[in-house]
């Protein structure tokens, strides 16, 4: 497989936080603005749009995607990368190894495994907190990482769908707020692992613009456990379960009540 690889110091150089935009410096790949669900980042590669989650998406091999959209992005439209060691991209099919949704490309963010913490302060009230911890606990190594951000959003002005008559330009922001947390142990035969992150995007544009009732909030957890060993010199196995509980909540402006027959916006 052809295969891309970004470097904690790449990500760094390249001054992107979230994974769909690293994406953007894939060869064949590209990230854009859509969606009515959340207004989140969707994925296009070959010039085919991926509505349909043809990409996998894993963090320490741990897979994302969710099983109704089986997009990554619909529920975690925000995968911090401050805290990943490197990023490897297969460019192309890989669903023979990886099964489902790696129709045309596979994406596994492997975290760092290191004791730091860093706080970042910005415009438009934007605030984002890193925290890495990691020991060697019962024969094993345990770590864990926090990521919380949160901003006001970037400011810009725009006509407001439920002005019809005047369409008077008004000034609006779209306060996003994202939480993720990650525990893992890893021993010599065995890892356990959890994942939790959870999102908030308020008043985001979507396909239909800016609307103010736009609302997103998504909450996702995963858990893995594995156990891998030989059983003689010529056969090894491993045996891996995951679980996955996802929930989200969203509205998106999608008509204006200008379009018959609606009498308020939709």
């Amino acid at each position: 497989s052809v295969v891309t690889v970004f470097t904690s110091h790449d990500i760094e150089a390249l001054a992107v936080r979230n994974v769909y935009e690293l994406m953007n410096f894939v060869p064949g790949f590209q990230s854009v603005l859509g969606e009515f669900v959340s207004g989140h980042q969707k994925l296009q590669s070959r010039g085919v749009y991926l509505d349909s989650g043809y990409v996998l998406f894993l963090v320490d091999g741990v897979r994302v995607n969710e099983a109704s959209f089986g997009q990554a992005g619909v529920y975690s439209p925000y995968l911090d990368l401050a805290l990943a060691e490197k990023v490897e991209i297969i460019r192309g099919p890989g669903s023979a190894l990886y099964g489902s949704n790696a129709f045309l490309g596979v994406v596994n963010i492997i975290t760092k495994k290191s004791n730091l913490v860093t706080l970042e302060v910005g415009e438009q009230g934007h605030k984002r907190l890193v925290a890495g911890f990691t020991k060697d606990v019962a024969e094993g190594e345990l770590s864990v990482n926090t990521v919380f951000v949160k901003g006001d959003g970037e400011s810009f002005t725009i006509t407001s769908p439920n002005d019809v008559e005047s369409r008077a330009p008004v000034s609006v922001a779209a306060p996003y707020d994202h939480q993720q947390l990650t525990l893992g142990w890893q021993g010599k035969s065995s890892q356990l692992g959890y994942k939790l992150d959870r999102h908030v995007l308020d008043g985001f544009v979507n396909l239909e613009g800016y609307h103010p009732d736009n609302y997103y909030e998504s909450q996702n957890q995963y858990l893995n456990a594995g156990y891998f060993g030989r059983w003689n010199r010529q056969t090894q196995y491993d045996v891996a379960v995951e679980f996955a509980d996802h929930q989200i909540e969203s509205a998106g402006f999608i008509l204006g009540a200008d379009l018959p027959p609606w009498s308020h916006d939709f």
